[in-house]
Formats: structure tokens, sequence, C-alpha cells
């Protein structure tokens, strides 16, 4: 129970939008270690050409 809570409380507190306008990486993997940086910036491979 006392989990059901706290999973309540952390409901109730990101119910606003995020508050970073950025991108999002959904999808992307990565095999990162402990220490490596992760830098946006690199080429989309989703991105149509422009014409």
């Amino acid at each position: 129970m006392k989990k059901a809570i706290e999973n309540a409380g952390f409901a109730l507190r990101f119910r606003q939008p995020p508050s970073d306008k950025g991108q999002f990486y959904h999808g992307t993997k990565a095999d990162l270690k402990v220490g490596d940086l992760f830098l946006p910036g690199g080429e989309s491979k989703t991105k149509q050409p422009s014409k």
C-alpha cells in the first residue's frame, strides 16, 4: 500500500506538460557507459531529405 500511495504522489506531480521544450529521443538506442556524453545534433535517420 505504501508504494501505491508513493506512485499516486508521482502521478499528481507529473500532470503538467513537460517543462523541457527540446527534442525527445523516443526510440533512440545507444550503448552508453557511465561517463559517456550524449549530445544532440547528429544526422536524423528518419527525416526525409529537403527538396
